[in-house]
């Protein structure tokens, strides 16, 4: 399946985030930054609930805690 310019946008959004902060919530995904893609955010984005269960089950596999940084 190919993701369209909105799908692709959705995407690298995560993309940075996640090497950003080390994680997100699913629950995020329906909140800003995500939903100025789309009012509804993921499922917005990604009507096919296919395509939106990839998504969920990626971030639940990347996830990260980058715990607590320490100061320099």
């Amino acid at each position: 399946t190919h993701l369209n310019a909105r799908q692709q946008r959705f995407i690298g959004m995560l993309k940075n985030h996640l090497c950003r902060y080390g994680s997100v919530d699913i629950e995020q995904l329906y909140d800003a930054p995500f939903n100025q893609i789309d009012d509804a955010g993921l499922d917005g984005v990604f009507p096919n609930p296919a395509q939106a269960d990839v998504v969920e089950q990626f971030v639940r596999r990347f996830s990260v805690d980058l715990g607590n940084k320490q100061p320099s």
